[in-house]
């Protein structure tokens, strides 16, 4: 990938403030119909990372409708009050600022890239174990700070500050201290 298109997206990631406070989340996140198990395309919508660094989905109801399960949000919510991370999946439709984030990276990509949300409060392990993945992802921290580990560099990111971590680059939070929010956009084309 080009480095110019990474640090373009950077750059209009930087521009874009994201405004999404915890209560909305919340609010979002009991429209149980928007949160199946699974999306159509076999990506998990809502998972929390347990104290192995594993990712779990153990608060989706047994009730079907359509073959779906749905989040039941008490469950899922027990866990968030516990601390642990949520990783909430394809966010950009949520919040006008999100699909306007979209649409500014989409004209200059080519193309829809996917975003998570990784949301929690203090408490429990801060996500996953140090890890990489193929691809860059871009990590705009919407509120509260998060203390990052990339390769071997510490990166305390606050408030709306991004960070590009390269494809293929070890990473992980190492530290969460206050409530927080965290958007990654997958850069794969």
């Amino acid at each position: 990938m080009q480095i110019n298109l990474l640090q373009k997206l950077q750059d209009i990631v930087d521009e874009y403030e994201v405004n999404v406070t915890e209560k909305q989340l919340l609010d979002l996140l009991q429209n149980e119909k928007r949160w199946p198990l699974f999306y159509p395309w076999g990506q998990p919508t809502v998972e929390i990372v347990n104290n192995m660094g594993e990712l779990s989905t153990d608060f989706f109801k047994n009730v079907y409708v359509n073959g779906s399960e749905y989040l039941d949000y008490e469950k899922w919510y027990e866990y968030y009050a516990l601390g642990y991370t949520s990783i909430i999946s394809n966010v950009f439709d949520l919040t006008s600022d999100l699909r306007n984030l979209s649409e500014a990276l989409r004209k200059v990509s080519g193309c829809v890239l996917n975003s998570n949300f990784f949301f929690s409060r203090p408490g429990q392990f801060p996500s996953f174990t140090h890890h990489s993945h193929t691809y860059p992802v871009i990590v705009k921290q919407i509120y509260g700070n998060a203390k990052w580990k990339v390769d071997e560099k510490i990166f305390d990111l606050k408030s709306q500050e991004s960070l590009v971590i390269p494809a293929n680059t070890m990473h992980s939070v190492i530290e969460k201290h206050v409530k927080k929010l965290s958007l990654t956009i997958n850069v794969k084309f």
